[in-house]
């Protein structure tokens, strides 16, 4: 059991007296950089956060009230012995609820994702341990400081890095993979978002 004087704090004070970030090379093989092409980057901006709105739209907007309807013509069969489905009486009863704002919010999404998209290369190992290794480190390093830029995935693979490099990363890469991709691999990182 651990002493509670070992233990770590979570306030934001605890986090200040956190130690400057040490990133070197980890890898023992070289790394290359993969320019991604503008339909990837296109990619990257827009379908990882309209997949989550696009399944809210398919539940929200077409399953539920798909489902609904099934009930009321079942009930209505069940106590009626006919379906009202091709009479004019429902749709007359019928009142549309749509939220005309979501709209408006997903228009507002989509221009404030692409303002804040920033392209990076993809990083290209030589063999997977490497990959796996980059990304361990990556997991640590936003274990302990919060997030991991895409200066960090740079200077872990011993690749050069921009100063914009350090203003945008990651908080969480339960979404990263490794592609092997004509013999080599390719660490697939989710899509980077501002640090704060």
């Amino acid at each position: 059991m651990d002493d509670l004087t070992t233990l770590k704090g979570n306030s934001h004070k605890s986090k200040e007296a956190l130690p400057e970030k040490k990133v070197e090379k980890v890898i023992t093989g070289e790394a290359r950089t993969k320019k991604k092409t503008e339909l990837e980057k296109m990619a990257d901006t827009f379908l990882v956060e309209d997949r989550s709105k696009a399944r809210d739209h398919i539940i929200n907007d077409l399953l539920v009230p798909a489902v609904k309807n099934f009930i009321i013509d079942m009930i209505t069969v069940l106590l009626k012995g006919s379906s009202s489905s091709g009479s004019s009486a429902r749709t007359v009863d019928r009142v549309s609820y749509r939220n005309y704002d979501r709209d408006y919010d997903r228009n507002r999404v989509v221009a404030s994702t692409a303002r804040r998209a920033y392209a990076y290369d993809d990083v290209v190992l030589k063999n997977r341990g490497d990959a796996e290794m980059i990304l361990d480190q990556m997991r640590d390093v936003i274990y302990t400081y919060g997030f991991a830029s895409i200066a960090d995935l740079y200077e872990f693979a011993g690749l050069k890095s921009n100063y914009t490099d350090t203003k945008y990363g990651w908080s969480d890469l339960r979404d990263a993979d490794i592609l092997e991709v004509r013999g080599e691999w390719l660490i697939k990182m989710p899509r980077v978002t501002p640090i704060n």
